[in-house]
């Protein structure tokens, strides 16, 4: 038979070693066999021998898969497992303990995450690269120490962990100190914020647009915020209040950004809103929010005053700041005001009145010459907000964000950024 010839013809064929010779050699035995070859026994015989090999081959792939999955997971620390993927490579690292997380378990994951910027850099630049990341994270480690222990916890989170990285990646760009001193401000403000929230969608936002910005229009959105949206409580007097403004201007007179570009790039980031028709004076910023220190006062004679019972005016009605012959209203805000004479039982044609008195300031003049003995630097500052465009900003919710993580770090002071944004 023929099939009796296989088994013999095969071994000739193994022994042949030119390569020429197999090809021939294999070619005359597919001619000399064909009509066993394509017979029914033939095609069942090739049909076993290619499943043997489809499955040998379906087998290897998948072991060559499992094999690179595995090597895409790395052990980043005996209780941890660090996986890479996609286009950057970016890690996260899952941590697996439920303990508390150590200053050295974050430091870990900080390098952790840092690394994924790491292989695209050549020897000179990673060593300088390291070197900021490394410094960011001791930095951000003892911010985070100094807000309570439990915070390092957040450096489990995939979502704080990616916030990181977008934040190591930026200051490693530059190293500069005032930007990597914000970025460190909103990322502790990150770490707290553990549900999904408005605030959080801002404050991530705001480490990607602080990144785009230059010292100055930083510095900018900190003098925008603190002179439109904030009010120091417990300034009962004008010496508390230059105390206050002169280390204001000490701190950011001469950073105010002067160029309508600058403007320009910052609402192309949507950190501030500009309108050209609305202009807000300084002076008159700062004698809107302390009313009672810049009050013109009335005669002591005025006829509004008798709309005040006897009791409050004892301790309401006082003599004048800025001239000794007047008396003013002294309440700490129109709230104030209006809250203890809804009280006391005044009816709201009186209640008008006497809020027209207690809003009626001094002279722009006036103000500048008080101020200037008291606070020359907010002067200053003043003048430089008055001529730049400043003076017609209003911040955005990111704005908002960023003006808070530069005051925070420029007067050492927290701020609860849950007042302007919820």
């Amino acid at each position: 038979m023929r099939g009796g010839n296989i088994r013999g013809r095969a071994v000739a064929v193994n022994e042949v070693s030119s390569v020429d010779e197999i090809f021939s050699k294999g070619a005359s035995w597919v001619l000399a066999n064909k009509e066993w070859l394509f017979s029914g026994a033939g095609i069942a015989l090739l049909t076993i021998v290619g499943g043997f090999f489809l499955r040998e081959k379906m087998r290897h792939g998948q072991a060559i898969s499992q094999t690179s999955r595995d090597n895409n997971v790395q052990s980043a620390r005996d209780n941890a497992s660090q996986f890479q993927g996609g286009q950057h490579n970016s890690p996260i690292t899952i941590v697996n303990n439920n303990n508390g997380l150590s200053a050295d378990e974050a430091r870990q994951i900080a390098r952790d995450v840092a690394k994924a910027e790491m292989q695209s850099l050549t020897a000179e630049a990673l060593d300088t690269y390291r070197a900021r990341n490394d410094d960011f994270s001791e930095k951000l480690i003892s911010t985070l120490l100094e807000s309570g222990a439990d915070t390092l916890d957040a450096f489990r989170r995939p979502d704080f962990q990616l916030t990181l990285h977008e934040a190591q990646k930026q200051f490693g760009k530059t190293g500069e100190k005032e930007l990597g001193e914000t970025l460190i401000a909103l990322i502790e403000k990150i770490s707290h914020e553990t549900n999904p929230s408005l605030k959080r969608i801002v404050l991530e936002e705001s480490i990607t647009t602080t990144a785009k910005l230059n010292d100055e229009q930083i510095a900018t959105l900190a003098i925008i915020f603190l002179l439109l949206y904030t009010r120091q409580n417990g300034v009962f007097n004008q010496a508390i209040f230059f105390d206050i403004t002169e280390r204001l201007g000490q701190q950011f007179r001469g950073r105010i950004a002067k160029n309508a570009v600058s403007y320009q790039h910052m609402e192309y980031t949507r950190c501030i809103s500009i309108n050209y028709l609305k202009q807000i004076k300084a002076e008159a910023a700062f004698m809107g929010k302390y009313p009672l220190l810049f009050q013109e006062g009335v005669a002591p004679d005025d006829k509004r005053l008798e709309a005040i019972p006897p009791e409050l005016s004892k301790t309401h009605v006082t003599e004048c700041l800025n001239n000794k012959e007047r008396v003013q209203l002294s309440f700490d805000t129109t709230e104030d005001l209006r809250r203890t004479l809804e009280k006391a039982g005044l009816e709201e044609p009186a209640i008008v009145s006497l809020v027209g008195i207690f809003e009626a300031h001094i002279s722009v003049d006036k103000f500048r010459e008080i101020v200037g003995n008291g606070a020359p630097s907010c002067i200053e500052l003043i003048d430089e907000w008055n001529q730049s465009s400043a003076c017609h900003c209003m911040l955005t919710s990111v704005g908002i964000a960023i003006g808070v993580g530069r005051a925070e770090k420029t007067f050492g002071k927290k701020l609860n950024l849950s007042i302007w944004i919820p």
